[in-house]
């Protein structure tokens, strides 16, 4: 009977994309607007990789956020997702999809933005991914870089407008 590698991973992302929030007037003439889907998402969670090292299956949390700030105002736009995602790794690559949750997504505005404070509802979405493996697939410990598509609408709490958060990033990844 095969037994599983079961490693600590960490990851870091930054993504793009979908419907926007809100558009900020910095200072002179530059606009800033925040994309649902933008944001810096630091996480951590479970890898197990079988046996054969083709197959890997993930659990991660992250905290992910995006934020604008000027002399007179700050906002700052942040989730907690938690992705299940599995992979099938071949030739220095991982390519795989999964769920992903979003708990407590917000907005929060201080300053000239204070009003701006929203809260949405929990979100369930889809991922798909596609990672390069820099110690190749033989290896279970490893760094990949890796672009990835998310799937996910956020509704405002009560039964408000929805927004598209579809948008792509890049990540680097850590399994130890």
């Amino acid at each position: 009977m095969s037994a599983l590698d079961i490693s600590p991973t960490l990851k870091l992302g930054y993504e793009l994309g979908g419907d926007k929030l809100l558009t900020s007037f910095l200072s002179g003439d530059d606009v800033d607007a925040v994309g649902t889907h933008d944001g810096l998402a630091i996480g951590g969670g479970l890898s197990l990789l079988s046996a054969a090292k083709a197959f890997e299956l993930e659990l991660t949390g992250s905290y992910k956020f995006e934020q604008i700030s000027t002399r007179n105002s700050d906002l700052v736009w942040r989730r907690y997702p938690i992705d299940l995602l599995m992979f099938y790794r071949f030739l220095g690559v991982r390519a795989g999809g999964g769920v992903t949750y979003h708990l407590a997504p917000e907005i929060s505005g201080g300053g000239n933005l204070n009003a701006a404070d929203a809260k949405f509802d929990n979100a369930l979405g889809g991922i798909v991914q596609f990672d390069w493996l820099t110690s190749g697939v033989e290896s279970g410990s490893n760094v990949s870089v890796g672009l990835r598509y998310t799937f996910i609408k956020y509704q405002l709490k009560g039964g408000g407008a929805e927004f598209s958060s579809n948008g792509a990033g890049i990540h680097l990844q850590y399994r130890f």
